[in-house]
């Protein structure tokens, strides 16, 4: 199955850090942990708060540990 998000703009993918770590939760719960930590860091590279940003990625760096 094709993945949804390449259906949309790559500016759409990129507007809200928040819609990649509720993803992250989802794949991470699917036991897709690769992708999890991906959309994590992917939204650590969104957001310009700084202790957001740290949270997501040490959310990235437990999963699956």
């Amino acid at each position: 199955m094709p993945d949804r998000n390449t259906r949309r703009s790559p500016q759409a993918r990129t507007i809200y850090h928040g819609l990649a770590s509720a993803r992250g939760d989802l794949l991470a719960k699917l036991g897709r942990i690769d992708e999890a930590r991906g959309e994590f860091v992917r939204a650590a590279a969104m957001t310009r708060n700084a202790s957001e940003r740290e949270r997501l990625l040490e959310q990235a760096r437990r999963i699956g540990a």
